[in-house]
């Protein structure tokens, strides 16, 4: 099945997961929801860095796809970061809050 080190990344990934969605849903902060959402690319990554490694069959060497992947996915997850960011800013400069329970009651 798994080796050992493949496991505890892949477990290690899922507690990951586990507490960012923790953090999603339980903080009305809308900076600590878009930091939540890096966790969880973080550890669809890790989890991509496990499957490339077993698949390889040598801890030393993962697959380069996998490689390819992970590549593509930090950059497209720095840019909706990114994205995520400026609308915060965007957002305390003209409602002065950001607190996802107080935007949501907004009127246009």
């Amino acid at each position: 099945m798994f080796s050992g080190k493949v496991l505890l990344i892949i477990m290690g990934a899922l507690a990951l997961y586990v507490f960012g969605l923790f953090i999603l849903m339980n903080r009305p902060h809308f900076i600590k929801k878009i930091i939540a959402l890096e966790m969880l690319v973080g550890a669809v990554n890790l989890n991509v860095i496990a499957m490339g490694i077993h698949l390889s069959g040598d801890f030393t060497k993962i697959d380069p796809f996998a490689g390819i992947i992970i590549i593509f996915s930090t950059t497209i997850g720095g840019i909706i970061a990114a994205a995520a960011f400026a609308l915060a800013y965007w957002t305390r400069l003209h409602f002065d809050t950001l607190d996802t329970n107080a935007l949501s009651t907004l009127k246009r």
